[in-house]
């Protein structure tokens, strides 16, 4: 029961309870009403506090296991993304010994693997490469020593062709064809007879009508290869003019592939700058005297524009005999 009593002057609330013994006699307990009800708010505050930290414990702890096993996987994921988009050197560091560590393990070793055989890869490509260039420059100069007159011809005219492809903006794919392509320009050569190909004097008319054939027996030579039908246009059409009045289907303008006309003014400035049986070598400024004067009727213009260009930037220039140097390295192009 609740009560009120005073003492010392204040009121103050207590709570007693009466109980009857065994023996019959009555037992009367009072007390504060605070002193009663402490111990229970001792109780309900502990229980509390206890239910705070044990709810912070769980957080902590989902926090912390979560994050043991997000993060890795995080890491393990970033890793394949990098790897994927080409950065093969990637790597992942998780030191856990469980499932994810396995995994992350597992994706070092077949990343090293990989990128190991992709080494392989390339390098044999490039020794691929130079064995292809190295045949194409073989059959080049064999070509060329067939007819005395033009040794070395088809890597000079390899030089100012690149050079003009550059000079024009090409690059990759149609840098590389340019670079074959006029390397083999001369292919069909193989098949014209050495009494032809080596006469000292000027061809008759039907003896040239033979020579003509070059630039076809060239293509056909290159056509049952499939990797070669792109750099076939350079060895058919180089002879054609922008005029129509070339050989041999008489193309004109922008009929003829650019690859074709590149090589047209690189061969004709080789040809009047080097000794041959029916002209004798022109001087470096003579040979440019002709280029121009070409330029529109047998030569594109734009291409010939090119050719001075370099000219001026040094790329192409007179040597101290008179002779003409391509500057660069005999293989500027690479695969």
């Amino acid at each position: 029961m609740t009560f009120f009593d005073t003492v010392g002057g204040e009121t103050q609330e207590f709570q007693g309870s009466f109980e009857v013994t065994r023996q019959g006699w009555g037992v009367f307990i009072q007390a504060p009403s605070q002193d009663v009800y402490r111990p229970i708010e001792t109780v309900v505050e502990s229980t509390w506090n206890t239910a705070v930290f044990v709810l912070v414990l769980c957080v902590a702890l989902s926090w912390f296991f979560a994050r043991t096993l997000s993060h890795p996987i995080n890491r393990l994921a970033g890793a394949s993304s990098r790897f994927a988009a080409g950065d093969l050197s990637t790597r992942v560091s998780v030191r856990t010994r469980n499932e994810i560590g396995e995994l992350a393990h597992s994706f070092n070793v077949m990343a090293d693997e990989i990128e190991d055989q992709i080494r392989k890869l390339k390098r044999a490509a490039r020794e691929n490469h130079e064995l292809f260039m190295g045949t194409i420059r073989a059959m080049a100069q064999a070509i060329d020593a067939k007819d005395p007159y033009t040794r070395g011809h088809s890597m000079r005219v390899n030089k100012y062709s690149v050079i003009l492809a550059k000079e024009l903006g090409l690059k990759g794919a149609q840098l590389r064809e340019i670079h074959v392509s006029s390397l083999m320009h001369d292919v069909g050569k193989i098949g014209i007879d050495d009494a032809i190909l080596q006469k000292p004097g000027k061809l008759t008319d039907e003896e040239f009508e033979v020579m003509k054939t070059h630039t076809i027996l060239g293509a056909n030579i290159l056509a049952p290869i499939r990797q070669m039908k792109r750099i076939i246009p350079g060895l058919r059409w180089h002879h054609e003019r922008m005029s129509g009045q070339g050989y041999p289907d008489g193309l004109s303008g922008d009929q003829i592939p650019l690859m074709a006309r590149i090589i047209a003014v690189a061969d004709t400035f080789d040809a009047v700058t080097t000794d041959r049986p029916y002209q004798k070598t022109m001087t470096f400024d003579e040979a440019l005297q002709v280029l121009e004067r070409l330029r529109g009727d047998a030569l594109d213009t734009k291409i010939v524009e090119a050719f001075m260009n370099a000219y001026k930037r040094g790329l192409i220039r007179k040597d101290t005999d008179d002779t003409a140097v391509a500057e660069g390295a005999l293989e500027p192009v690479e695969a």
